[in-house]
């Protein structure tokens, strides 16, 4: 019997599982690749919307525990926890004080996207004249 061109069946099952697995490999590395790119751009606006915040802080933004929403930052939100340090700081006539806070920024803030911590010089209303 004369052996005609061509492939087998069983070559044709191989070349198939080899093909199902390389594509299943490609799939779930491009989700690994999705789910990073939305976390870096979610990274991105929480970091914008911490630097709004801190620069706001103590200024038209209440040194105190509060808590809100930033519908233009994609609807993040965000926790300010606040600590007044010891002491008051003569400078001139006023009177400044030192205050510790954490900002926690994210859609859920059990586990937040970002959590910045530091401190702020505020003048120390009750002092100044």
């Amino acid at each position: 019997m004369k052996r005609t061109r061509g492939f087998t069946l069983l070559e044709m099952l191989v070349a198939l599982a080899i093909a199902a697995l390389a594509i299943t490999g490609w799939l779930s590395l491009q989700g690994d690749f999705s789910a990073r790119w939305l976390g870096s751009e979610e990274l991105q606006r929480a970091a914008a919307l911490g630097a709004d915040l801190t620069d706001r802080l103590g200024r038209d933004l209440p040194l105190g525990d509060q808590e809100g929403r930033a519908p233009e930052f994609g609807g993040l939100r965000w926790s300010l926890r606040v600590v007044p340090l010891d002491g008051d700081i003569p400078v001139g006539s006023a009177s400044w004080h030192l205050h510790s806070y954490s900002l926690a920024i994210g859609h859920d803030l059990g586990r937040p996207v970002l959590t910045l911590k530091g401190r702020r010089l505020a003048r120390n209303p009750e002092r100044n004249g």
